[in-house]
């Protein structure tokens, strides 16, 4: 049974990824991190648009959340960026539980300046246009408890890293 679901938060280079890797490894083979980026490089040809796929991607990235609810993983680490509420609704409503999960929402709010610093060190696909980055953090809505009333989840935590 799943014991915890960590729903990540954050603008690009803010650290959701290297925390949760450390994070999950901590956990001893506990803990599964499924990782829009990775599900998106999965999918991709040499040469094609981020988003050329991101249908596939999204439903590739909710099915592998669900099965590993379904399989009962005791730790999930869902990796993406959740910028919005409505973000974070579009993949919490599609979650498949038949028992309450308890959602932990971390929240990454890194200087801007240190997200672009940390994107420089990124090659390819991984790195994203400095001007989005921006963008992103224009539009970053800050999560609170509220947001996840409608849902069925059961306990909801919101923690901050700087």
């Amino acid at each position: 049974m799943t014991k915890k679901i960590f729903l990540l938060c954050g603008i690009p280079g803010s650290g959701k990824s290297y925390w949760t890797h450390n994070t999950a490894e901590q956990l001893d083979g506990e803990a599964q991190i499924v990782s829009r980026d990775a599900i998106r490089f999965s999918l991709l040809k040499e040469g094609e648009d981020y988003f050329k796929r991101e249908n596939a991607v999204f439903a590739q990235f909710v099915k592998t959340i669900n099965d590993c609810v379904a399989n009962g993983v005791p730790y999930i680490f869902i990796d993406a960026t959740h910028i919005s509420r409505a973000s974070r609704a579009k993949v919490l409503s599609r979650l498949r539980a038949s028992t309450p999960i308890a959602l932990s929402v971390e929240v990454f709010n890194t200087p801007v300046a240190t997200c672009i610093e940390r994107n420089a060190q990124r090659e390819g696909l991984a790195k994203v246009p400095n001007q989005a980055i921006y963008s992103m953090a224009k539009q970053f809505q800050e999560p609170c408890l509220e947001e996840f009333e409608w849902s069925t989840i059961g306990k909801v935590e919101i923690h901050h890293h700087n």
